[in-house]
């Protein structure tokens, strides 16, 4: 028997030190809501030397089917999400169900992970987020479904979209707007979108049921001036203004960058911002698909590619050129 204990010590002692028993929780500061939720940090394994990872799948070993798997989207990492380290190296892929996930190694702290925060999903987390706003917006779990199969040819059960909506519900905090919002509109009514043709094309959009909800509690009465304006931007813009000379950002004003002190913070807006990015990894897609996602499932954000002007009566010295689109 001595030998057989020494064997389950040493298997114990191996478990210890090598395999992570407590996933690290990363911390944010809360404002919207206290019960925020827990993004779980990628899955890892601390070893000394390159392990060989059952979930690495050699491409000689896939299918013709599977070789042909979209890598899921996600935006390349630039630091390790445990050490900050920025000595990191592609590791392969780990096959999922409909996708591909790329992994990364950590030179500095030797733990392999992905790129993504969100974990545990088939689905890719374009349809999942994509789901979420076609939800939000007031379609049925049914209808919700059908439509994602059009848009992605994925068969996805109502049962797990209605997981997706309460799992992601503490973030997706228009959830507690929408059964009224779905009383004034109905989900195709609730966006409302114009092309303005202002050097370049911008979709202006704004969320009618939160411009029509939001001023109705005693907090926010003081906006509503603001709704007005977005609601006649669509019919009152003056164009004249953004077609015509500089814009703001052309401008040409004594300004360093080295002077400027940046402060990174983590609030509400951060957060949600980070998860809908996880599933976009083309950067001239990221500025679209965040606006969408915000617009949608935030509880605050109103209209986006809102046009901005001044007005050269009411702008002080040099600013009087009144042009500025966000």
């Amino acid at each position: 028997m001595r030998p057989f204990a020494a064997i389950v010590r040493l298997l114990r002692f191996l478990k210890g030190k090598y395999i992570t028993k407590i996933r690290q929780q990363p911390v944010f500061s809360e404002t919207r809501d206290k019960n925020l939720p827990k993004l779980v940090i990628p899955d890892c394994r601390q070893v000394g030397q390159k392990p060989q990872n059952p979930a690495l799948i050699p491409a000689q070993n896939l299918s013709p089917a599977s070789k042909e798997d979209k890598i899921a989207s996600a935006p390349a990492l630039e630091q390790c999400p445990y050490c900050k380290g920025k000595d990191l190296v592609k590791r392969g892929l780990r096959q999922k169900k409909y996708e591909k996930a790329q992994l990364y190694f950590c030179n500095r702290c030797n733990k392999t992970f992905t790129g993504q925060k969100v974990k545990g999903k088939s689905f890719p987390l374009a349809t999942i987020f994509e789901g979420l706003s076609l939800y939000s917006l007031g379609y049925s779990l049914e209808e919700t479904c059908r439509l994602l199969k059009e848009q992605f040819g994925l068969e996805v059960k109502p049962s797990t979209l209605n997981d997706w909506a309460k799992e992601f519900e503490p973030l997706c905090r228009y959830s507690r707007f929408r059964p009224y919002g779905l009383k004034l509109f109905s989900p195709s009514q609730v966006i409302r979108t114009a092309h303005l043709f202002h050097h370049q094309v911008y979709d202006f959009s704004a969320h009618r049921a939160k411009l029509a909800l939001l001023p109705q509690e005693y907090k926010n009465n003081k906006f509503d001036n603001l709704r007005e304006f977005l609601e006649a931007i669509q019919t009152e813009c003056p164009h004249q203004f953004f077609k015509d000379g500089e814009r703001a950002s052309e401008l040409k004003v004594g300004f360093s960058p080295q002077e400027v002190i940046i402060r990174e913070k983590q609030n509400f807006a951060t957060r949600l911002a980070g998860l809908a990015l996880q599933a976009v990894s083309d950067n001239k897609l990221r500025h679209k698909a965040l606006q969408r996602f915000m617009l949608c499932n935030d509880s605050v954000t109103v209209a986006v590619e809102v046009p901005v002007y001044i007005d050269q009566r009411k702008a002080p010295g040099h600013l009087s050129s009144l042009r500025s689109m966000p």
